[in-house]
């Protein structure tokens, strides 16, 4: 007898499961309140469901469109994220004339945890998020191996930007080359080591940003021979040159203040 009750309970439970992740997302999403978020077009259960359109205000970047505007946003659940205690989903989406991937999660202390996330996309489509002080062209892909939000707060991230045949179309015509940004921890800040090769100037350097956003610059930057006139012009705007025909940049403010 105990026994019949046992798998009854356990068919019973399995029903429940199966219903709650049969459930249509939604009204579900409805129910929540997701502003700035807008969101359209919700569709599929609530385990796998699909949002045609997300849009979110422009709080990042001092240029660009006053949203973003993401599609085609779907998510699965990511379970061997609850071996960290995280209950987390994998999301993909289209966004700029590119793709993108990562898992998201959760703790139960509410810190948000970003990992194996990667978005590739062509510059000219993302030139956009630039407009109007600059645009861009060539293949770029970003890859985010953690990004961590405690109370919503940044916290830390370790990323890295790789942009292949990297062209500055406007407002100074330039061949970057193959640029190369790695992002990581350093202490009570964030280091970006900044690399280029393969075009008009070669760029070496780093950008440190402390957690108040206080940044500090230091860049190489060496233009090679047969380089554009109005990008050697630039360069001798910033400084002199030393005796190598290179130029060291330094600059110092708040991330903050240019938003």
């Amino acid at each position: 007898m105990k026994k019949v009750l046992l798998y009854v309970l356990l068919g019973v439970c399995c029903y429940l499961l199966f219903m709650v992740l049969r459930f249509p997302a939604a009204p579900i999403v409805a129910r929540f309140d997701v502003s700035p978020l807008t969101l359209s077009g919700v569709s599929g259960p609530v385990w796998n469901a699909t949002i045609d359109t997300l849009e979110a205000p422009n709080d990042v970047l001092p240029t660009g469109p006053e949203r973003f505007r993401v599609e085609q946003v779907s998510w699965s659940p990511a379970p061997m994220q609850l071996l960290a205690g995280r209950g987390g989903a994998h999301i993909s989406f289209n966004a700029y004339g590119g793709q993108g991937e990562g898992v998201v999660a959760q703790s139960l202390g509410g810190d948000t945890h970003v990992s194996d996330f990667h978005y590739s996309a062509e510059g000219q489509a993302l030139s956009v998020l630039l407009d109007p002080f600059a645009k861009i062209a060539g293949q770029l892909a970003v890859s985010v191996d953690e990004l961590v939000l405690e109370n919503q707060v940044f916290s830390s991230m370790q990323a890295r930007i790789e942009w292949q045949d990297a062209r500055l179309l406007e407002p100074t015509p330039a061949r970057l080359g193959n640029l190369r940004i790695d992002i990581e921890p350093d202490g009570d800040q964030h280091t970006a080591r900044i690399s280029a090769e393969g075009g008009d100037v070669v760029v070496n350097g780093q950008v440190d940003v402390q957690q108040n956003g206080n940044y500090q610059t230091d860049l190489t930057i060496r233009p090679r021979s047969g380089a554009p006139r109005e990008l050697t012009d630039m360069l001798r705007g910033m400084g002199r040159a030393a005796s190598d025909g290179s130029y060291r940049i330094r600059r110092k403010g708040n991330v903050r203040r240019m938003m």
